[in-house]
């Protein structure tokens, strides 16, 4: 784990690299490397983030920064010393000794996880560390967004890579960029003959990431060879991005025709055999950008009448390189932990004014995660209207079923009794039959339930994805129910899925019409957005029995799952599942 970064509640709370590189520019003869974490070996964190290489709090306008309190700019930042707890898992057990050998392990369960941090803030006034003082107790309150509740979101990095070191072999984000460079392999003078039966083909190249100059410029005296078939699209994707390492590489044999007294054409074909010729465009001798993002531009030769030419057969190879774009590739190193509150300090351990100048204070204090797992990042696998939910990453497939799912009726045996013995029975469990009625309620009223399919694939063997369920009502909706079924079968027939082995369920029992009721799997919360405000909707959640609490769904084992969404036709207009890795 990385501990030179951490952002809490949406503000920066710790940056070692920012703060090292301040104390580095404006106070020379201050040497912190004996109090620095490995945030401070990391120069390369500002790339990373997605920021400009840091000089001065007031140029790069710090997140502490207030251009009406002149103190702060004297203000350098926090820096880590140390974190204790982050790494520790919380499990806890309780254990019942038998009187006889042995004994019993109960209560198995995850406490509140406590991380305890040692930071140090460096100033260069007594004025400027007061300011910063008063900025980190404020950065600690936590998140007023939402109310001033003292719960909030902590997120840090697992590591702090170099972005120029991403591969497309390792980072799933990243995309190749792809250059064309020309070298002439044969030249041949005059004399060569071409019927204008000849092929036709076209070289498309797609940009789908922005402003991107085409690489391809065609020779000035070029010309044609023989066995013109061309293959139909040589087609390649060009990416932004300067951050670049090379792979492998694409080839492709391409010529243009100068016949005698004509106008230049071109041809192309791809080792080892000709493809299937495209159909004409008109040629074009190089595109010149920037292209359209998503757009594709397309140039296109032909041979022409029976004339002697000159030739030269050119190979195009297309490089492809990787571009390393921070939103993109750093995803997967980011880490976050729910419902985080400040519970102690910060607390003063030593405060020291350097000969050298500056002021370094030493605090500590106290966060609570009350969800005691790491997420990583959400994935879409999921959204759009209900009449056409759109999958939004392979391998991941929205269908509608063409009938309801069979409902659960196992029944618990309870204890084995024998009939000839005298005792009284156990008493019966509770009534289940008001579960049944909104059972059968909502199964009169739906049709064709959804059904997200979760391949095997995208769910770890040795660790747990939770979901985040959000959905749109188009009209009032009662008794929505969410369920999580195992998929040992690649097949979502309602025959071959078990009703009963759902691993998560829950019933919303109620949705206004125009609201977006969210079911977070990570926090564990529910809320709907109605008219541009949230309103907390956890009493709304149920089992499915709408008796007990929600069973929440964590998805393991790297088997697939499939997700059954029940409700009335025509009820929902939109239809989202995100996926969260939890660790």
């Amino acid at each position: 784990m990385f501990d030179g970064w951490f952002n809490f509640a949406g503000n920066e709370l710790v940056n070692s690299a920012r703060s090292h590189a301040y104390i580095r520019e404006l106070l020379p003869h201050l040497s912190v490397n004996t109090f620095c974490g490995d945030g401070c070996g990391c120069d390369h964190l500002a790339d990373f983030l997605g920021e400009k290489q840091y000089a001065t709090p007031l140029i790069d306008d710090a997140p502490w920064v207030d251009v009406n309190r002149q103190e702060s700019f004297g203000f350098y930042g926090v820096q880590t010393l140390g974190v204790v707890g982050l790494k520790d898992d919380s499990r806890t057990a309780t254990v019942i000794e038998s009187m006889e050998d042995g004994g019993w392990v109960t209560g198995r369960r995850r406490n509140a996880k406590e991380m305890r941090f040692t930071v140090l803030l460096t100033a260069r006034s007594e004025e400027s560390m007061d300011y910063g003082e008063q900025w980190l107790n404020t950065v600690l309150d936590g998140d007023c967004e939402e109310g001033c509740t003292p719960s909030a979101q902590l997120c840090f990095l697992t590591d702090c890579v170099d972005p120029a070191t991403f591969t497309g072999t390792t980072r799933e984000q990243t995309h190749p960029l792809n250059e064309w460079s020309l070298n002439q392999t044969t030249w041949v003078r005059g004399g060569l003959r071409f019927n204008n039966e000849a092929s036709w083909a076209r070289l498309s190249v797609r940009d789908s990431c922005g402003d991107v100059e085409w690489a391809l410029q065609l020779r000035g005296e070029a010309g044609v060879t023989f066995g013109l078939e061309a293959d139909g699209v040589v087609d390649q994707h060009v990416f932004d991005g300067t951050l670049q390492t090379f792979y492998v590489s694409t080839t492709a044999n391409v010529v243009t025709l100068r016949p005698v007294g004509g106008t230049a054409g071109m041809a192309s074909w791809t080792e080892p055999a000709p493809g299937t010729p495209t159909p004409p465009d008109e040629f074009a001798e190089h595109e010149d950008g920037p292209p359209t993002d998503g757009a594709s531009y397309s140039s296109s030769w032909s041979q022409f009448t029976t004339l002697p030419m000159d030739v030269e057969i050119v190979r195009v190879t297309s490089v492809a390189h990787i571009q390393a774009e921070p939103d993109d590739c750093s995803r997967e190193f980011y880490r976050y932990m729910r419902r985080v509150a400040c519970i102690e300090g910060p607390t003063l351990r030593r405060s020291q004014v350097s000969d050298a100048g500056g002021i370094l204070n030493t605090y500590d204090f106290t966060l609570v995660a009350e969800v005691p797992y790491r997420f990583g990042e959400p994935v879409v696998a999921a959204q759009g209207p209900s009449t056409n939910i759109v999958e939004q990453a392979t391998p991941y497939r929205v269908v509608r079923l063409a009938s309801n799912l069979p409902e659960c009726t196992q029944v618990s045996p309870g204890p084995l009794l024998d009939p000839l013995q005298s005792i009284v029975p156990p008493p019966p469990g509770p009534s289940v039959s008001g579960g049944t009625f909104r059972a059968e309620q909502l199964l009169a009223e739906q049709r064709r339930p959804y059904a997200i399919v979760i391949p095997a694939e995208t769910i770890p063997q040795w660790t747990s994805v939770v979901p985040i369920v959000s959905l749109t009502a188009a009209v009032d909706a009662r008794f929505v129910r969410v369920r999580f079924l195992p998929m040992p079968i690649d097949s979502i027939a309602p025959n071959d899925l078990d009703p009963c082995s759902a691993c998560g369920s829950f019933e919303i029992a109620y949705m206004p019409e125009g609201s977006t009721l969210v079911v977070d799997g990570a926090s564990r919360t529910a809320y709907a957005t109605i008219g541009g405000q949230r309103r907390s909707a956890n009493h709304l959640l149920t089992s499915v029995s709408g008796t007990g609490t929600p069973d929440w769904p964590i998805l393991s084992c790297g088997v697939g799952y499939v997700c059954i969404i029940d409700t009335r036709d025509q009820a929902l207009t939109e239809v989202k599942i995100e996926l969260l890795v939890r660790e």
